[in-house]
Formats: C-alpha cells, structure tokens, sequence
C-alpha cells in the first residue's frame, strides 16, 4: 500500500499550490505526496509593504495550513516588497511548518518593480491588479507572476516559488545540523 504525505498550503493560489508540490516531489522524488490548498488569511495586509510584514503573512498562512486535519506539514508563501540598496522589490517568503513544530524558513529571489507600480502600491492596489492593468493580461498573480511578466517566462511565479520552498525544505532534510546550538551567532 501506497503511503501518502499530506502537505498543506494556506493559499489557494494555483501557482503556489503547484510550486510546493514541485518541490516536495524535488527534494523527496520517491515520497508520494498530496499537497492541497485551503483558504486563509494571511492577517497582514493584501499587498505587504516590508520584509517583517510579508514574512509575518507566511507563518501565519503556515500556522493555519498545519493546523488542517491529516497535514504533515503546513506552508505558507507571501509576496511582498522589501527596500533594498535604494530599489523596490519583489520577493517570497516561505514558511514550512511540521507537527513537531519544527520551521523551515526562505525567500525567493527579488526583482525591481518600477516606482509608479509602488507609488500605485503605497494607495493598496495589489502588484498583481497593476500588473493585470499594465500589460493587459487577467488575474496574473494565479499564474506566471510579476516574476513571469518581468522575465519572458524565464522565471515564473511557480519556478521562483518552487525553488524558495526547495530551500526552507532544507531544515526537515538535515534537521540535525539546525538542531546544534552554538551561542548567539548573527544575533
């Protein structure tokens, strides 16, 4: 008989969903996984402005997604922007959570939106919605993404994501080297 590994992702979001399930098939290819979305609120706002706040989005979609009936493990993912080097950028955080409350945590790559997407930003409209006005195109946010948009396809919403999920795996794949605890280094 066939185990199955249940994962659970706060979003509905058809691209999130799909990049969480490429990367558990990823990192364990011979674990038979179902990865289901459920409805959530991230309890931060629809379009973060910081890095704290978009991360904040994550765990709280993660918190809830673990919480599910049968969940092995919880993600949650949030876009947002951060202000790096004098630019505005796009950028995913990811958490994972387990049952034994173990948290992996990574971000995707960022990318520059240009200043009158944030301006637009600043008033509460969703990158998404300025994306879908900008170049014509209809719920982008649901498939390649800002990240899409911006690359031809070379980087889409799903890849970005994937591999961001992939990286916050990284906790549960070598749990023992998280676990040592060497003093207040970074900190």
């Amino acid at each position: 008989m066939t185990v199955l590994h249940n994962v659970v992702v706060g979003s509905n979001n058809p691209a999130k969903i799909e990049s969480v399930r490429q990367a558990f098939c990823g990192v364990w290819p011979t674990t038979h996984w179902d990865v289901q979305g459920i409805s959530t609120n991230s309890g931060v706002a629809e379009q973060p402005l910081d890095e704290l706040e978009t991360l904040t989005g994550a765990r709280n979609r993660a918190q809830v997604a673990i919480q599910q009936e049968g969940a092995g493990f919880g993600v949650g993912l949030e876009g947002g922007l951060i202000r790096v080097a004098g630019r505005w950028m796009e950028c995913g955080w990811i958490v994972v959570l387990n049952q034994d409350g173990l948290e992996g945590v990574a971000s995707t790559a960022r990318i520059s939106i240009p200043d009158h997407f944030y301006q637009q930003m600043q008033s509460g409209l969703p990158l998404g919605d300025i994306c879908d006005q900008e170049f014509g195109t209809t719920n982008i946010g649901q498939n390649a993404g800002y990240f899409g948009l911006m690359t031809n396809n070379a980087v889409t919403r799903t890849s970005a994501y994937r591999e961001a999920v992939a990286f916050a795996l990284a906790v549960f794949v070598h749990p023992g080297l998280f676990a040592r605890k060497t003093g207040a280094v970074g900190e």
